[in-house]
């Protein structure tokens, strides 16, 4: 069969072909959700591409459209350990989706539209063109309106239609016997016959394959699954008990990914039986991103090449990880040690650990990955957020690497320092847990770890690290459930099914002028129906005096917390005298929450209330907003466009913001932006509102904040020189302010510095407490003036402060480092200081030194290297922390200079050979 054009074309053209053949049908093209659940916590990540529809399915929203089609941006970690191994294991991947909400009375549609589609546009020379004879399909066993259907529409015959089990063919797996209760119905899957097999009268290899020739349930890898209908007919209520849907659905979706692979296969011109291109990794979505892991190498010459398969599979990890790492940055996850940040982390270090044993062991790499995945997957506006993000990004990924490689060397030398503690102790069993955590905490991969002990005579106990490995494999998968609790009913289920969102009022009651803006109006009371009432997380009818819990309103002025500003507070005045204090205000799931304790009398569901904004908080979190935004912009006139913002607290009595830089700001500059923020609020610039939708927003120049989601319409805020998208509430003009005053500056993470400020009357009062304390202070200089007159009039001469060389000592040679051992009686701290810093500012040969000395209170130490040492490997604060735990005490610094204590000094003998051993591990 001739090559089609669009088996080689590039992967946004198939995409778009698959939204235009649905758009076509009828169906509303909707973006990809963000890889965040909006509002949904029973979800770590969106893992499939109905995900986003939950309500809609359930029937808890209204429904504006009853079809709609999407490229879902997925994620999942259930299978993490297979990624590279296999040919189609990912962690993100794209799930190309129509689906349907009810039947075709109400707009929607059923099994046989959603079969007969998906034939043609796989099948039909217009579209994909896939040849008829390599599909095969399959159905649930009790499912015969589908089999009857497949047969009525395709010329596939009984033969080419497996019929298979609910573990196979239903959705949820398994739920008529065992699955969970809610939504389901059977499915109906299409595999591509990849043709391993030339003869098909040759019988499987694989034990207990049903098919002579092989089957689409078989694990012999000759059926490639790219679609699956699921047909949501039931409710389940139990074992075996399924009762029809009011309301019954289509939910389909198809590997982005797996389809590549398809029509790669289909354009190398391969008939059934010829193996060629069968992995998602040989498709144009990796190619590059394999190339650029493999010194070049072009992926499909990995074997003339004689690359080892354990480096293209390392490869393939990288290059999924790191697309994997793109996606969560950039839809706003950041690298942390719980939740969606520690998946960040964790596929983060596993592709910098893969480069490491590709060899790339110095500088830093990773990065250089972003734009190649921005090129390949933000092409044709698919994913326009990485193009738009993609300096920032790189940024993220290339501090956590940074990081990261300095915690697997700290693993290295902690698998040093326990080895040699046991070995001196004549352990020779290494332990499983400490085996775990040097893999998962520092990233050291275990095969490594493993080598090193039994060259030197060591055995690991590697019953108890695969039971550490399965236990955090147990984590993962719970992290990542998708189908077992995504129709979980909440607390707001009653709610959901009665109405729509709240409606926030905070913005001012005059409706939208003609030329988009708003006039400014604070917009702190309104009148109101009590929609839910939730005590203790549960929706009841009638609330009680004295209880706390929180209140849902139809409307309401109050704000809930979102963007870095804080929620308002205030009062919802009920019938008969109930008033409920609110003491904060939250957004789940489209409803504001007002959080608080009732008062004086009952409250009930329906009833009708006046809900009353604290006005003093609010105008104090307004100034607090616009001076946030005054600070952003003065930040990028004085510093330059990199000082870009990096999160943001907006509260009542002080503001925070964090923004990317490298260094600290200098006195002077400090000074310049307080003035300039101040110079901006003396101007009294009107701030003003408009509404756009968000291409025409970002077109008008307003800044958006990196990984802040934003609806399809946005509010862009403009304040004198300052442009940018917020839906907070603000001052009428930058005079409300008042003032302006930097209260700290410092670092809080690798090239993220946090500015703290204050404003309005806050500021005052602190410019009138620091004039207080100033005269304070003259005031007591005047006094020690008087009485120093009085004094003798001859001063004992001043102590010299001591000093030690540690480059004049004798040296010794440990690893490929020369090494000092200096120690004293009671030397002061700085001279302890000073004797590391002449060692730090030796440009010669790798040199390190240790400086003790002892006194009542134990021993104090010091480590300490030169650029040389440091270079070879040389980190001072793992050094330190080996010598100190030795005397009873611990330590720690930067890899040039590190201090130490202890409270046993007659241990030191036992701190220098620690302190030995570890610089003969290096």
């Amino acid at each position: 069969m001739k090559p089609k054009p669009i088996w080689s074309a590039p992967p946004d053209e198939v995409r778009a072909l698959f939204l235009d053949y649905f758009r076509k049908r009828g169906h509303e093209i909707l973006p990809s959700a963000s890889l965040v659940p909006e509002n949904d916590p029973s979800l770590l990540f969106i893992g499939a591409g109905m995900a986003p529809f939950k309500d809609r399915f359930l029937g808890r929203v209204p429904l504006t459209f009853r079809r709609a089609a999407t490229s879902q941006k997925c994620l999942r970690t259930g299978d993490l350990e297979n990624v590279g191994r296999t040919p189609g294991h990912h962690t993100f991947f794209e799930m190309l989706g129509n689906f349907s909400f009810g039947d075709s009375a109400t707009g929607g549609y059923g099994k046989e539209d959603a079969i007969r589609w998906a034939w043609e546009f796989q099948t039909s020379a217009k579209w994909l063109g896939i040849p008829k004879e390599r599909l095969r399909v399959s159905v649930y066993e009790k499912d015969e309106e589908a089999a009857a259907l497949w047969k009525k529409i395709t010329p596939l015959r009984d033969d080419r239609i497996a019929r298979l089990g609910a573990k196979s063919n239903f959705w949820p797996a398994n739920a008529p016997e065992d699955g969970p209760d809610g939504p389901c119905g059977p499915c109906s899957e299409i595999f591509f016959d990849l043709g391993f097999k030339p003869d098909e009268s040759i019988a499987c290899t694989v034990k207990g394959c049903p098919d002579a020739a092989g089957s689409p349930d078989c694990d012999c890898q000759r059926f490639l699954e790219i679609w699956n209908l699921v047909f949501q007919q039931y409710d389940r209520r139990g074992k075996d008990d399924l009762v029809p849907l009011k309301m019954q659905n289509i939910d389909t979706g198809m590997g982005f990914e797996r389809l590549l692979t398809v029509l790669a296969h289909l354009a190398e011109g391969k008939r059934l039986g010829e193996r060629a291109i069968y992995s998602n990794f040989d498709t144009p979505l990796f190619r590059a991103l394999m190339k650029h892991g493999l010194d070049g190498s072009a992926y499909a010459d990995i074997h003339e090449k004689g690359w080892p398969e354990d480096h293209v599979i390392r490869a393939r990890r990288i290059a999924d990880h790191v697309r994997a790492a793109v996606f969560c940055v950039a839809d706003g996850v950041r690298p942390s040690n719980e939740g969606r940040g520690y998946v960040l982390r964790r596929v983060i270090r596993r592709a910098v650990r893969d480069l490491v044993n590709l060899g790339y062991r110095g500088d830093r790499y990773l990065a250089s990955y972003v734009p190649l995945v921005s090129k390949a997957m933000g092409s044709k506006g698919a994913h326009p957020e990485l193009r738009r993000h993609e300096k920032d990004i790189g940024r993220v990924i290339d501090d956590e690497e940074q990081r990261f490689r300095e915690t697997y060397a700290s693993g290295e030398q902690i698998l040093l320092r326990k080895f040699h503690e046991l070995f001196d102790a004549g352990v020779r069993t290494f332990p499983g847990a400490t085996l775990f955590e040097l893999y998962d905490t520092y990233g050291f991969p275990a095969d490594i770890a493993i080598d090193f002990l039994h060259e030197r005579g060591m055995e690991p106990d590697l019953a108890a690290y695969e039971l550490e490995i399965e236990k955090a494999r147990t984590r993962s998968r719970d992290g990542s459930k998708i189908a077992t609790d995504i129709f979980a009913a909440g607390p707001l289920e009653r709610l959901k099914r009665e109405g729509g969102e709240t409606v926030f009022l905070g913005y001012g009651p005059e409706p939208e002028r003609k030329d988009g803006t708003y006039a400014w109006d604070p917009g702190v009371e309104a009148s109101s129906v009590v929609a839910e009432i939730l005590v203790g997380e549960k929706p009841v009818d009638r609330m009680e005096p004295g209880q706390e819990g929180a209140v849902v309103l139809r409307e309401t002025p109050f704000y809930a917390e979102q963007g870095g500003q804080v929620g308002d507070a205030g009062e919802i005045r009920g019938p008969v005298g109930a008033v409920f204090r609110v003491k904060e205000t939250k957004k789940v799931e489209g409803f504001h929450l007002h959080f608080g304790t009732l008062e004086s009398a009952p409250m009930e569901r329906g009833d009708q209330v006046k809900a009353a904004v604290d006005r003093a908080r609010r105008d104090a979190v307004r100034r607090n907003n616009t001076a946030t935004h005054l600070l952003h912009r003065v930040l990028r006139s004085l510093l330059g466009e990199e000082a870009a913002q990096a999160g943001s607290l907006v509260a009542p009595d002080y503001l925070r913001f964090d923004f990317r830089f490298p260094r600290a700001l200098t006195p002077e500059e400090r000074e310049r932006v307080e003035a300039e923020v101040n110079r901006r609020i003396c101007e009294n610039h009107p701030v003003e509102t408009r509404v756009y939708d968000a291409q025409a927003a970002r077109a008008t120049g307003a800044v958006s904040m990196f990984g802040e989601k934003y609806g399809t319409r946005v509010r862009v805020l403009t304040a004198g020189d300052s442009r940018e998208f917020c839906g907070g509430t603000h001052c009428r003009a930058t005079g409300d302010i008042g003032s302006f005053r930097i209260q700290s500056e410092k670092s809080i993470g690798s090239g993220i510095r946090r500015i703290e400020a204050v404003t309005g009357e806050r500021a005052v009062r602190e410019f009138q407490e620091d004039r207080r304390r100033v005269q304070e202070m003259a005031a007591e200089v005047d006094r020690l003036r008087k009485e120093a007159a009085k004094a003798s009039k001859r001063p004992g001469p001043a102590a010299p402060a001591a000093t030690v060389d540690p480059l004049a000592a004798p040296r010794r040679r440990a690893g490929p480092i020369e090494f000092v051992v200096l120690e004293a009686e009671d030397l002061p701290e700085p001279a302890l200081l000073g004797a590391g810093d002449r060692v730090k500012a030796d440009a010669g040969s790798p040199v390190a030194a240790l400086v003790a000395s002892r006194s009542a209170e134990g021993v104090a130490l010091v480590a300490a290297g030169n650029p040389a040492a440091v270079k070879a490997g040389f980190r001072a604060g793992a050094a330190v922390k080996a010598a100190a735990e030795a005397v009873g005490g611990g330590g720690g610094g930067r890899p040039d200079l590190a201090r130490g204590k202890g409270k046993d000094a007659s241990r030191l003998p036992e701190a220098v050979a620690a302190f030995e051993r570890y610089l003969a591990g290096l």
